[in-house]
């Protein structure tokens, strides 16, 4: 399946992504790729005490009314109150604590330290306060696209909040891991934040033209069942996303909302190696936006079903966010991507 187009991060987001309809974990968008959310952020009124949990809490909290953080100081787990079992129908994402540093804002990287508990019973799945280092995470559009409530919360917040999520369990079949068996509680304290450098762009059609016809992008043929092979050639890649369509197609266009199925290949730039491939498999695999690296978000976005697009994605769109990782691709990356169809 999409075990390397997805975004391998921790089991933090990994939950996160399942719950929200992806049944693998998430990949900014350009710059008129996505509009904006909707959504209202939700408010950040509520302060924990590190001796004392604060109560009454905003109803706008709903499922997280009950939820309260005590700090236990720099190097150990917060003590995490609440009432068992938390009832997780919908997720849900609010502040808990406000903190008292800078305001966030989207467009940031942020630091910060992460616990996952089990909404029934209240036990720690996974937590980072006692590692040496936590993670970082870009407030990117792609983020606010796959996790609008989330980072709703985060940009409604200031440096030193306690960021709270309530994510249903999620469907990942017969026989779920551990993790996937309850509802899942996180708890996000943000440590800093940071303006994020400046994201790629896409490659005009003229640009990418220019590097095509210098030989400076990858070149795909086919064999007689439609199985494409690459040359890459021996320069650099660009720093930039080129999206190239090979055939156009004739279908409904795929929009940052949809769930659509594609044949794909993908390979390394830098020693031309096929990492993975569903063209191999003879099967097309199912996707939403959430779900996707930042350089399909941005160059499937728009595209028809029916159509083959070449991307050659620089390192910076692979992903949004750093976190602890499993395996996964070193970029810059080439894909050929056949869309199917519109789910």
């Amino acid at each position: 399946m999409r075990r390397l187009l997805a975004l391998f991060v921790s089991l933090l987001f990994l939950v996160s992504a399942c719950s929200q309809g992806s049944p693998e974990p998430p990949g900014d968008a350009g710059p008129t790729a996505l509009e904006p959310s909707s959504e209202a952020p939700p408010s950040a009124s509520r302060t924990a005490s590190a001796t004392t949990p604060q109560s009454s809490p905003p109803v706008a909290l709903g499922v997280l009314a009950s939820v309260q953080v005590v700090d236990q100081g720099e190097g150990n787990v917060p003590k995490i109150i609440f009432e068992k079992p938390l009832t997780v129908d919908n997720l849900t994402a609010g502040v808990l604590s406000d903190g008292d540093g800078a305001q966030l804002a989207l467009g940031q990287k942020i630091f910060h330290r992460s616990i996952v508990v089990d909404a029934d019973t209240g036990e720690v799945v996974q937590e980072n306060f006692t590692q040496p280092a936590g993670f970082e995470s870009m407030l990117s559009p792609s983020y606010h696209v796959k996790s609008p409530m989330l980072v709703n919360a985060f940009i409604s917040a200031k440096v030193g909040a306690y960021v709270a999520e309530a994510v249903p369990k999620p469907d990942v079949g017969e026989n779920p891991p551990a993790w996937a068996q309850h509802a899942t509680l996180m708890i996000y304290k943000v440590e800093s934040a940071e303006d994020a450098p400046s994201m790629p762009l896409v490659l005009s059609a003229d640009e990418v033209a220019a590097l095509a016809a210098e030989g400076r992008l990858p070149v795909a043929t086919f064999d007689s069942n439609g199985v494409p092979s690459i040359t890459i050639p021996d320069t650099d890649s660009p720093t930039d996303l080129a999206v190239q369509v090979l055939t156009e197609g004739t279908g409904a266009t795929i929009r940052p909302n949809d769930k659509f199925t594609a044949l794909y290949t993908g390979w390394t730039w830098a020693d031309s190696n096929k990492y993975d491939s569903a063209y191999d498999r003879g099967v097309a695999d199912t996707f939403d936006f959430r779900s996707v690296i930042e350089g399909w978000l941005v160059g499937l976005t728009g595209q028809k079903v029916g159509s083959t697009v070449q991307l050659t994605v620089p390192a910076k769109m692979l992903f949004d966010y750093q976190a602890g990782s499993l395996s996964r691709p070193a970029g810059p990356l080439v894909f050929v991507v056949k869309i199917v169809s519109k789910v």
